[in-house]
Formats: C-alpha cells, structure tokens, sequence
C-alpha cells in the first residue's frame, strides 16, 4: 500500500431519504393488511409470528480460531416500521429481548429463549459480533460492547431503499488510556515504565491544525480483541401468521485476521546467558472507526494497539493453533545447569507471535529519519528478560528480571504485506478497506538483545532503536 494514494480519499457521502412517515399513514388498519397491524386484543398482538435464528459459518476465514459466542440482531419491519432486538448465544441457540418486552411477557421469563415472537410483516434481520449481556434496555442506533461503539454512518446508501442496511452503521473501537490499560493487563511489565512505554505520542491531525484539534486527534490506546467483528444481512422476509420462520445467517468477517510474528535475535556470550520470559508490544496505525457494511476504514484516525505475544518455535510458521513454549521450572542458581534448557527459544533466537482482528495497519505517511519512530506503523516490543548477574547489593549471584523496549518503523514490511486497497466504487466514491480477510505476516527486522542493551549503571528500563531488514526475502 502507497501512503501518498491515501490523499486520494474523497468525501462523498450519500445521505438517505426516508420516507416512513408518508408511507405508514396510508396504511392504518389491520383490515388493509395483517402486516401493518397495530392492534392488540385482550394484551396480545392478532397477528403475531415466531422467528427462530441459525448461524452457519463457512463464510469465515480458515485461520479465525475464535468465533462469536454472543451476538447481537436486529429485525427490522420495512412497512410500518418498528424494530426490535435481540441478543442470542449461538452455542446455546437461545437468547433474550433487549428492550420492550412482547405484550404478556413477565421480565423473569426473558431469558433461553428459541423462538420469538414479532408481529406479522416483510422483516429484514441483521447481526453482529455482541460481546456483552445487557439487562438494561438498548437503543438499537447505538449499540455498546466492550471492545466497540456502532452508531449510524450513511456513508452510501440508495435513498429508495427504505429498510435498515449494514451501510449505515459503523464501528468505533472504544479507546483507552495508558493508566487504564496498565490496569487492566496487571500481568503486563507495563508499569515498570511509569508511562513512558507511550514513546509514541502521535496525532493524527495536521502540523497546522489548533492544540485542541491536535488533542481531539491524538491517539490513544486500544485492547487486542480476540474474536472478529462479525456481519451479515438477510433480504426482505415474509414472516406470517401463526407460522415459525427460521432465519438462517451467514456471516463474514468486518475485521482482518492477521497472523503476525517476528524473530528477537540473542547475542549471548560464555559469560553472559539469559533467557526472556515475556513479550509485549504496542503497535501504532490502526484505524479506530470503519463501516461494517462496506468495509470502509477511516485512515485519517489511528490509534495503539496493545497485545501480548506468544513465544513460539521457531523453526516453523506460525499459526492460531501454535503452542505457546515456557521455560520447564525455574533456573538453578548455577548457571552452567540452565544453558539450552528453556524450552520456548533457542540459544540465539525467540519467535515472538500474536494473532490480531483489526481494521488494517496504516503505515507512517511520513518517513524520515526525524519521525522515524513517531507516528503511525511504529511497532514498540517490551522484553521481559532474566539475567543470571551479581546484586552489588547483597554480593550475590543469581537470576534477575530486566525489562527493555525496542522501537521500529515496519513502513517496508507494511507497504510490502499491503493490508489495504484502495476501493473504488460506483458514484466514483474512493475508499480504503482491507485487501482481504486473512494474512500472515512475517516481520523482517533487525531486532537484536544485547549485553549492553540488558544490563546498564541505572536500573532505569533500556529503550533501543532497530530497524527494519534491508533484504525482505519472505513471500507475503
């Protein structure tokens, strides 16, 4: 991917012309038709219909490990609209009614539910990824999960079509502060940083733009999701009278699957043996905001990504299904007992793996030698390492901990795993989605831990500065 096409972006924005309200007074009576019926008789609805819901999944990526548990659906009645919603647990095959209760229905009995009940007319269904049981009623225009905030975006719609579309909502993902995620990942060595593992402070607004826009923009933090954001839509469906009415969804992925992995080289000496225990990164360049239904990233907001790496062999290829290797017991205090026995890297190499469902990575549109290490496509990795040394302190010899950090700009390796594309749809509307569903993408840097690097006068953490493989030989 050329950062300079990402200038190419164009601000078309289709809006939608509803015209519910000139529809529906034409129709008031159940005597016309039992679909746009309104009226109830002794609490319940004359026309009412069962729906039940099942999800076949062959449509998702081979490598997605993780799928949905929860979701997220909403029937929406095109004539005479009302909506309503649901969330279902696609292992129990049951879920429950988020919002107004059917007419009868006692609060405690909303719960294990298989088949609901609507009432009678044309429906068109759509579904998400819902990662959070709501007890409290839900505003469908806004829907809040743990990882995501999704809330009307007409980035294309075609004003004659009256009924809900996926085109309309987009997905945010829900940002963090660093104290707050330091919190939240307490098995993280990010507090032995004190906030200075943020080495990049970046905004995406322009060198121009005010302090309080620079500040609006600023990237922030967001968590590693496990699972993708999933979609799907039916057409429009007849759902009868006394009938139950199965809605089958097939959904896709809105998120790319990526398989990321890179090598930290070990320059060990007779006299100087370690081994790491723990591998974290922060990864600058992901788009925050992108359209579930056409796949549209925003490119001009970005934030970090925080995970925890899985330390892999490294002799083969990684995938989701790659065990996570630890050292056996801990080390004897001699030192001459430990060498080759850690079992989660070799003597001079650690393979470092993480499995991501995000938008995209946008590379540093930027890159100079002056930001080389700010901006978006800037990959932090924080090493936890053991170090068999003397405590000046006690004058004893024994394994201490150390945690380092290094900095690289993936500018090559990015363009050369060209995550997005640059789409072209009808209206000559340009927009940046991602390329496809599933990459694996191996890392060609020079990211080497050294003596120097490890141990220092202070016990302050370490920063280093690597770089990104000249000679780049992996087939993406």
């Amino acid at each position: 991917m050329k950062t300079t096409a990402m200038n190419k972006i164009k601000n078309n924005t289709l809006v939608a012309v509803l015209g519910f309200g000139l529809l529906t007074s034409m129709f008031t009576s159940c005597e016309v038709n039992e679909q746009l019926c309104e009226k109830e008789i002794d609490g319940e609805h004359a026309h009412r219909s069962g729906v039940q819901f099942n999800y076949v999944w062959d449509k998702m990526p081979a490598a997605v490990s993780v799928l949905p548990v929860n979701t997220y659906i909403i029937a929406d009645r095109v004539i005479n609209t009302m909506t309503t919603s649901f969330m279902y647990n696609v292992v129990a095959e049951s879920g429950h009614y988020l919002g107004d209760l059917p007419k009868g229905m006692a609060e405690e009995d909303n719960h294990d539910i298989t088949t609901f009940q609507l009432p009678s007319g044309e429906y068109k269904f759509l579904t998400m990824s819902f990662n959070r049981t709501f007890e409290e009623k839900l505003d469908p225009s806004r829907i809040v999960t743990e990882d995501y905030v999704i809330t009307p975006n007409p980035l294309k719609m075609d004003p004659s079509q009256l009924n809900l579309r996926l085109g309309q909502f987009k997905a945010e993902h829900r940002t963090y502060t660093y104290d707050e995620l330091k919190d939240y990942y307490v098995d993280s060595p990010f507090g032995e940083f004190d906030g200075s593992v943020d080495n990049n402070p970046y905004t995406s607004a322009s060198d121009d733009a005010s302090e309080e826009e620079k500040e609006a923009k600023r990237a922030k933090f967001i968590r590693n999701i496990t699972e993708p954001l999933v979609i799907d839509s039916t057409t429009i469906r007849r759902i009868g009278t006394d009938e139950v009415t199965e809605i089958e969804f097939n959904p896709t992925t809105v998120t790319q699957n990526i398989d990321l992995y890179f090598d930290l080289k070990k320059k060990q000496t007779s006299s100087f043996q370690f081994f790491v225990s723990d591998v974290w990164c922060v990864l600058s360049g992901i788009p925050r905001s992108m359209n579930i239904g056409t796949g549209a990233v925003d490119i001009t907001q970005t934030d970090k990504l925080i995970f925890r790496t899985k330390l892999v062999d490294p002799t083969k290829v990684p995938d989701a299904n790659s065990e996570e290797l630890k050292p056996q017991g801990w080390p004897s205090e001699r030192i001459e007992d430990n060498i080759g026995r850690y079992d989660n890297q070799a003597e001079d190499i650690v393979r470092c793996y993480a499995n991501l469902n995000i938008p995209g990575i946008v590379e540093n549109s930027d890159y100079t030698d002056a930001n080389k290490y700010a901006g978006p496509g800037v990959l932090q990795i924080i090493v936890k390492v053991w170090v068999y040394e003397k405590n000046v302190n006690e004058n004893k010899w024994g394994w201490r901990s150390r945690t380092i950090m290094g900095r690289v700009n993936l500018h090559k390796n990015i363009e050369r795993a060209q995550l997005l594309e640059l789409y072209n749809e009808k209206h000559n509307v340009e927009y940046w989605r991602k390329a496809q569903d599933y990459k694996s993408v191996p890392l060609a840097i020079d990211a080497t831990l050294t003596q120097s690097l490890i141990t220092g006068a202070d016990e302050s953490p370490r920063v280093a500065n690597w770089e990104e493989e000249q000679h780049i030989e992996q087939e993406y």
